[in-house]
């Protein structure tokens, strides 16, 4: 089989787009006209203001959702030491034998609350980050839309 000599394309050298007109003549323009750059970098320059802009919203709907969750801790906490203080009180006044008694029924109480706080951390967290994703994914949303017009528009 015989081979045929493949063309080199040279990567330094940028030549312009050619349109074909029906009748087969060819017409040299620049892929960008240069009256258009000015919008084309104001545009660029909106964009990622825009793009800026989302990412110190998801940030800061990210951060008041963490401050959420670590207040909701810090009274987790405080419950917590509150009701082992009265277990401490309780088994003080009582008989050793109530006191054991009474121990279960705390001990599955606290399981009890340790497990909705823990859900209730998780869907807390969970709903910050959703938050924050919705901000970010709006723009990317956004972005798609704008690159899409402009490439409609040439």
């Amino acid at each position: 089989m015989p081979t045929t000599p493949r063309k080199t394309v040279s990567k330094s050298k940028a030549k312009p787009r050619v349109d074909r007109t029906q009748a087969g003549d060819s017409v040299r323009r620049p892929a960008v006209a240069l009256s258009a750059l000015p919008d084309f970098a104001g545009l660029l320059v909106t964009a990622r203001r825009k793009d800026l802009e989302a990412i110190l919203d998801a940030n800061k709907k990210s951060y008041a959702g963490l401050q959420s969750v670590v207040q909701r801790q810090v009274e987790a906490l405080k419950d917590a030491v509150s009701e082992w203080r009265l277990v401490i009180k309780l088994m003080a006044e009582g008989g050793a034998r109530e006191s054991l008694s009474k121990l279960d029924e705390l001990a599955l109480a606290s399981f009890k609350m340790a497990l909705n706080g823990i859900r209730e951390l998780a869907e807390m967290t969970a709903r910050s980050q959703a938050d924050a994703y919705e901000v970010v994914s709006r723009r990317i949303r956004e972005d798609v839309d704008e690159v899409t017009r402009l490439l409609e528009q040439r």
